[in-house]
């Protein structure tokens, strides 16, 4: 799924690194969720052995399905994201989107901050307080179920990382995040990066 960046990589990561390459060469099927990364596998691994890209989907048992919530006029537009929380997922351009749009916002973010960003929840917090933005953090949810609960009422679902990344986990998202299809079983309205990827995935199919 997420690939380790080799060039910052700790001794103990770059030795777990050539496990996956020689787990990539004798495996019977490599199984990737985007194109680009599977392409990036082949280079780094030299694997031969048969390859599929399957987006990463969630079950259609384990989901249920709703209508869309439509916004009425008056009410806040309700924007919602979920996983790990960083400043490139959720940037401060949402909230200055937020704040400009003209219309009422209620921002949710439900996850979980990593070792490399934390501090980013309370960087939000102060951010959407000072610009006006009411924005609920209820913090990391354990079970798939309950974050279609933490979904219902929600109108959009946030999926767009800003700016241009060189790691490839931000770049090549289309496809591998689950974040998408869980927002649309939940009947959100995508807010997708404006990349060709997502355009193809996404937007171009009417989503």
């Amino acid at each position: 799924h997420d690939e380790p960046r080799a060039e910052t990589a700790s001794p103990i990561l770059r030795w777990i690194l050539g496990y996956r390459d020689r787990l990539a060469r004798a495996a019977h099927l490599v199984v990737i969720p985007q194109l680009e990364r599977a392409r990036r596998l082949v280079e780094d691994t030299g694997t031969k052995r048969p390859l599929e890209v399957v987006w990463n989907c969630p079950m259609k048992e384990g989901l249920s399905i709703h209508q869309v919530e439509q916004r009425r006029s008056g009410d806040p537009l309700c924007i919602y994201f979920h996983g790990s929380i960083n400043l490139a997922r959720v940037p401060l351009a949402l909230i200055e989107g937020a704040r400009r749009s003209g219309v009422p916002v209620l921002l949710r973010v439900v996850g979980y901050e990593t070792v490399g960003s934390q501090g980013s929840t309370e960087v939000l917090r102060k951010s959407a307080q000072e610009a006006g933005v009411r924005i609920e953090t209820p913090g990391a949810v354990p079970r798939h179920e309950d974050l279609l609960l933490q979904m219902e009422g929600m109108h959009v679902g946030w999926i767009a990382c800003a700016g241009n990344h060189d790691d490839p986990n931000l770049r090549d998202l289309a496809g591998a995040s689950n974040k998408a299809f869980d927002y649309l079983s939940a009947g959100l309205v995508l807010l997708v990066s404006d990349e060709e990827a997502w355009r193809r995935i996404f937007e171009e199919p009417g989503y």
